[in-house]
Order: structure tokens, then C-alpha cells, then sequence
């Protein structure tokens, strides 16, 4: 896994995975600004036929942006912090909601991890 802490824009994100392809990681955290919806659906259109993810939602704050990412097909993980969404409630919506798009119940959306 790889932890760009929000730092690169799309094409740097993009650029610099595929370099590290090679080494099979299983996701990109955090590649681009948080909310930046498109550019993380270009990052994960560019990224899955390498078999690399995106994770991102630490730095969500409602249900609205997981619903638009969720929607863009622009997360392969969800990283829910339940004190900055404001608790269950908002937490269970993004479940929901990624039960919905993605056919899978746990933050972890899209693929097994074993």
C-alpha cells in the first residue's frame, strides 16, 4: 500500500504508480486533494488495470462525498473515520450506500483481501 497523503495531482498519482506497479501494491491512499471526486475517478480508470486501487475517506466529512464517490466509481476502498463523519449514523450510510454500488458491506469495497 502506498500513502501519498494528498500531496500529488492526478497525473503525478498516476505516474508515479504505474512506476511502482511492479511492485504489485494494493491500493493508492489519499492521492489527490480529498475532495477532488473526478480526479479520483481518473487516478482509479487509470489504475485498476494494474490491479491498483484507491482508497480514500479519511478526510470525508458526510455521507454526500462518499455518495459522489461512490457513484464516479472513484474508490475501490472506503476509509471511513466515524468521529469526523459524526458518528454511526453517517457511517452506516456509507455502508449502505456502498453495499448499493459496489455489492460489498465492509469498508472495503471491490476486491478480497486476504
Amino acid at each position: 500500500m502506498v500513502d501519498a497523503n494528498q500531496k500529488w495531482d492526478v497525473d503525478q498519482a498516476i505516474e508515479w504508480m504505474k512506476e511502482l506497479a511492479p511492485y504489485k501494491p494494493l491500493w493508492i491512499e489519499e492521492p489527490t486533494s480529498p475532495d477532488d471526486i473526478l480526479g479520483h475517478n481518473t487516478i482509479a480508470k487509470a489504475l485498476r488495470p494494474l490491479g491498483i486501487g484507491v482508497a480514500t475517506g479519511e478526510m470525508c466529512h458526510n455521507r454526500v462525498v462518499f455518495k459522489q464517490l461512490l457513484q464516479a466509481g472513484a474508490i475501490d476502498f472506503c476509509q471511513i473515520d466515524a468521529c469526523r463523519m459524526g458518528g454511526v449514523n453517517e457511517v452506516l450510510s456509507v455502508y449502505l450506500m456502498a453495499k448499493k454500488f459496489n455489492g460489498e458491506p465492509k469498508t472495503h469495497i471491490g476486491r478480497e483481501i486476504r
